[in-house]
């Protein structure tokens, strides 16, 4: 187990996010800065600024509305 998803030591594929809303921005910004390439956000978790920043960086988004 790595403590933040920059220690990892390659790219990651994808970043699944079991996380609360108001934690999305911040685990945003680091699977950006750790180079990942997809952003999912777990099933009821959806956050407009959030998928428009991750797309903007070159990541695909996920996220699913309930």
């Amino acid at each position: 187990m790595y403590p933040s998803l920059t220690d990892v030591p390659a790219a990651a594929d994808l970043v699944s996010v079991f996380r609360k809303h108001d934690d999305l921005p911040s685990v945003a910004e680091e699977a950006i800065a750790a180079g990942a390439r997809t952003l999912w956000l777990q099933l009821g978790l959806w956050h407009d600024p959030v998928a428009e920043r991750t797309i903007s960086a070159g990541l695909d988004v996920v996220m699913t509305a309930v």
